[in-house]
């Protein structure tokens, strides 16, 4: 039920709304982190990595919760550090349906999110990876949205 309510809320218009939920998904994901990435809190919890990736991308998410929806990608790839490169495949195979010349694109801007990150929980990575992210976004949004 909390996930259901988590992505209504990531949904929202409101920036605070959407900010709240990647607060939670935070949390959650921390403590999931230390019950297993094979527990059913995990597993559900999980889910909710693609819709977020997907409102990030198509800029569906108020600007002002991107900082938190990156903490929460982190927070929840920590759970599951196999989690971004699956998402990351199916994403790319979703766009090369349309536009197969942004398979390589989207391939390089991937590689720059994670590059020199562990999925530790750690700060100076979840830094890393923030500082990544940003650059991440500004990639996709530029050759993605421009279309």
């Amino acid at each position: 039920m909390v996930v259901s309510a988590l992505r209504v809320g990531l949904t929202a218009v409101s920036c605070d709304v959407s900010t709240l939920c990647c607060d939670t998904i935070v949390g959650l994901s921390n403590k999931a982190r230390t019950l297993g990435d094979d527990n059913p809190y995990a597993l559900s919890l999980l889910t909710l990595a693609e819709l977020l990736l997907m409102l990030i991308i198509k800029m569906e998410i108020p600007p002002d919760s991107i900082p938190a929806a990156g903490a929460a990608i982190y927070a929840l790839t920590c759970v599951k550090p196999a989690l971004l490169e699956g998402l990351a495949r199916q994403l790319i195979e979703a766009f090369a349906i349309n536009d197969p010349a942004n398979v390589p694109r989207l391939e390089e801007a991937f590689g720059v999110l994670t590059n020199g990150v562990l999925f530790d929980g750690l700060r100076p990575h979840k830094l890393r990876f923030q500082d990544n992210f940003d650059k991440f976004l500004a990639s996709v949004h530029g050759f993605l949205i421009v279309k």
